[in-house]
């Protein structure tokens, strides 16, 4: 199963477990706040337009048993990462920075994004790298996973 991360769990998880899912891939999404909340409106409408229904979509908050049982972590900014190895340390060896597969080192929060233009951007972002991660999971091919060797010196 995949675990796809961010913030709150209503913004930009929310679009990459929508992507894999349409892709028959076993992947449920949460963030670090408490769960409950919807996904926000302007995400559904956009994501309404692509054919993605994540209306009933509600917020979930990640714990440490979700993080150890998956077999993937998706993150999207180094936040999400220092979160995932604060709760569980060795589940950040199973970690993937969403932005890594089109070439970025980050997605923007999406609830701290005021144009319309640079929302849709990111949203569009977001929705490609989560279908090249369905596509590589879906044809079997390796995904390296992040390497963190901040603990260990380089020799």
């Amino acid at each position: 199963m995949v675990l796809v991360l961010c913030h709150g769990n209503v913004y930009r998880s929310v679009i990459c477990e929508a992507i894999l899912k349409r892709a028959n891939i076993e992947a449920t999404s949460a963030g670090f706040r408490p769960g409950g909340r919807r996904a926000a409106k302007k995400l559904r409408n956009i994501l309404a337009e692509h054919g993605l229904d994540v209306s009933e979509h509600r917020s979930k908050q990640v714990t440490p048993d979700m993080m150890r049982s998956a077999g993937m972590i998706v993150y999207m900014d180094s936040g999400n990462l220092k979160r995932i190895k604060d709760m569980c340390p060795t589940a950040s060896f199973k970690t993937l920075n969403l932005a890594s597969l089109i070439g970025d080192k980050r997605f923007k929060d999406l609830a701290f994004v005021r144009s319309e233009e640079e929302f849709r951007t990111i949203v569009y972002d977001i929705m490609e790298a989560s279908a090249r991660l369905a596509s590589m999971l879906t044809s079997g091919k390796e995904i390296l996973i992040d390497a963190h060797f901040s603990d260990r010196p380089f020799s």
